[in-house]
């Protein structure tokens, strides 16, 4: 928390310490929340296909960079980042699903 103000103090926007605390606390709040968003995560990530679950496991689980792994597919980094960027805001984008199901199921 502490470096968090320390490196925010540099920007020009500032958070009211109060609305810090509070965004604190609310994170904090409900484990079980980012137990079924991981739950949801991992439905998700099934949902892929095989090559797009493939780009994820090397970009994240493996030992090669963006840059060595674009050279081992052929491809520039640029398009690594792309895909990379691409399947990131579909997995998101199921999970929000996901989780606006299950409110309204309840």
């Amino acid at each position: 928390m502490q470096n968090f103000r320390r490196t925010a103090g540099r920007d020009r926007l500032m958070f009211d310490n109060d609305l810090v605390e509070q965004l604190a606390e609310e994170r904090d709040v409900s484990p079980q929340h980012g137990g079924r968003r991981r739950d949801f995560l991992m439905d998700c990530i099934a949902k892929l296909s095989e090559k797009q679950r493939d780009l994820i496991r090397h970009a994240y689980e493996g030992e090669m960079t963006i840059r060595q792994l674009a050279e081992q597919l052929h491809r520039s980094p640029q398009t690594i980042y792309n895909r990379l960027n691409l399947i990131r805001r579909e997995l998101f984008e199921c999970v929000e699903d996901a989780v606006r199901q299950q409110g309204t199921e309840q």
